[in-house]
């Protein structure tokens, strides 16, 4: 760990105090076990308001893990670090807490919920691989054979679910983004295959034939033409839909900040209904604000 376990709960605190949502990166055993302890030193208030995140919650001590949900805790995970990290997890760790790593479906079933993602760019942005790794448990060559730990795999349903509905939620976005209805950004992509209907490795055969932002088309394959993920987002942000932008929105921890295109209201207005009280970290307010008008810019 590079902070104390005193350290950790008094930064945790300090962000709660500000209203900043706290998303502590976690993988070992006691760091996750320190960051549990840090969330469960807030007010259930607090927890339920802002929603504390463990980024990777990798390895995880049994015990421990009904407490994401008696804690309100978002485990934020990424399937593809399982089958990265399978070759050599067991030696680094050992047989008997490995039990507890990459164990999506340990705390599914204990009640925690999930955001799942892809810790681009260490691995691919991909989410179909994402997608692929969380019902397989296998590489992009079907190794091993029946998956690796198969007992902690998801459901296609449950996968979808996290990267999607728990993504959002975990963003404080779950009225905007993560589902498809009335009142929602229509922020969807066009696929060749169903996923529903295939298997395994199939799944990675499945390819993005267009990708929509807000309702616009903001890319699309012919044939013959590049037809990964990269190329879409790069294509995206060429037609001027700001990505970083949209995912920065609620990282800030000020969610009345509405920076849509479509609203276009003023940064400075939304700025000033910040309240400069609450505990607020010393300067917060001037960082926002340069936060914002580099954003805006």
């Amino acid at each position: 760990m590079i902070e104390t376990p005193e350290k950790l709960a008094q930064v945790v605190k300090r962000a709660a105090d500000c209203g900043v949502q706290p998303a502590v990166h976690a993988i070992g055993d006691r760091a996750n076990r320190a960051t549990l302890d840090a969330y469960a030193a807030l007010g259930a208030e607090q927890r339920a308001r802002l929603r504390p995140r463990i980024e990777h919650a990798q390895v995880i001590d049994l015990p421990d893990i009904p407490r994401f949900a008696q804690l309100g805790v978002i485990a934020s995970m990424q399937p593809t670090h399982a089958t990265s990290d399978m070759p050599w997890a067991q030696a680094r760790v050992g047989a008997e807490r490995l039990r507890g790593a990459y164990a999506w479906r340990r705390l599914l079933d204990s009640g925690a919920r999930l955001a799942l993602g892809s810790d681009f760019p260490v691995e691919r942005v991909d989410p179909l691989l994402g997608i692929h790794a969380a019902v397989t448990r296998q590489d992009a060559s079907g190794e091993p054979a029946g998956g690796w730990l198969p007992d902690q795999r998801l459901t296609l349903a449950e996968a979808l679910d996290g990267f999607t509905r728990g993504a959002a939620f975990a963003g404080h976005a779950e009225t905007e983004v993560g589902t498809l209805e009335v009142g929602r950004r229509a922020d969807f992509v066009v696929l060749s295959m169903d996923p529903h209907q295939v298997r395994g490795r199939a799944l990675l055969a499945i390819k993005v034939k267009s990708t929509w932002v807000d309702g616009r088309k903001v890319w699309g394959w012919r044939s013959g033409a590049r037809r990964d993920i990269g190329a879409a987002c790069a294509t995206a942000r060429g037609h001027g839909v700001n990505m970083q932008e949209r995912r920065a929105r609620h990282d800030s921890g000020f969610q009345r900040i509405d920076r849509s295109r479509r609203t276009r209201r003023s940064y400075e207005n939304d700025l000033r209904r910040i309240p400069a009280s609450r505990g607020c970290l010393p300067r917060c307010r001037r960082r926002c604000r340069r936060t914002a008008s580099a954003l805006r810019a």
